[in-house]
């Protein structure tokens, strides 16, 4: 990571066990990424954004930590007032979930 007008900082992850979620929305009667979404992993909640702060913008993923669980339900309301449950979605993964038609 670079810093303002400072030496270079380097950050190494040795993780700890634990595990988690990443998932990308794709929209189809709602928006295209799936912004505006409403989503409820193991009953945590987030809403779908790439907002971030001036001229720049966020991973649009949205990513849960898991803790010890292996295995949850993922629950999300689309923008268009769909909801749609997904039972039993396996832990440490990238995942896209399409809005149904």
């Amino acid at each position: 990571m670079t810093v303002l007008g400072d030496r270079s900082i380097i950050l190494r992850n040795r993780g700890n066990g634990n595990h988690w979620l990443a998932i990308s929305l794709i929209g189809s009667r709602s928006n295209r990424d799936g912004f505006g979404a409403r989503m409820n992993v193991n009953g945590q909640w987030s809403y779908s954004s790439s907002a971030g702060s001036y001229l720049s913008a966020s991973d649009k993923r949205l990513h849960f930590g898991l803790g010890a669980v292996r295995e949850v339900p993922v629950e999300v309301l689309w923008p268009s007032g769909a909801r749609q449950v997904l039972n039993h979605v396996s832990a440490d993964q990238f995942i896209t979930v399409r809005e149904p038609r």
